[in-house]
């Protein structure tokens, strides 16, 4: 009885030990999450900014600065779609489409790079590079 026990025991454990590692290891979101500065297609000088937040543990939400070097918007467009987000390699993946908008993005290490499609024929409308702040 006391070796059933002690089995059990090591068994529960041992499942809450892979259990809360496997968690913290599948919430891709949360580990690019953030605000990203860097450069666009309409600001090469001055800062353009990129705001992902963490929906669930593989989707995000993504916000874009579209403003030009002249313009001193604060408001940023937002993708209409939830951005789901992979892992690849040391890399994160993303991807997502609606009817009107698509977007492809990699974040390797503290770097985003991003570019958000427009229409059929898939015009790029943001070019983005930038770093996690």
């Amino acid at each position: 009885m006391k070796r059933l026990f002690l089995l059990a025991v090591v068994v529960f454990m041992s499942a809450a030990v892979f259990s809360s590692c496997d968690k913290d290891d599948k919430d891709y979101a949360a580990k690019i999450s953030g605000t990203y500065l860097g450069t666009n297609d309409y600001k090469t000088e001055t800062s353009a900014k990129v705001v992902i937040t963490r929906s669930d543990d593989e989707y995000v939400t993504v916000q874009y600065d579209i403003a030009t070097e002249d313009e001193n918007a604060k408001d940023l467009a937002p993708v209409g779609f939830k951005v789901r987000v992979k892992k690849n390699g040391d890399n994160y993946t993303l991807s997502g489409s609606s009817n009107l908008e698509s977007i492809d993005g990699v974040v390797s290490g503290s770097t985003l790079k991003m570019k958000v499609y427009y229409g059929e024929e898939e015009t790029s409308i943001v070019n983005f590079v930038g770093t996690k702040q």
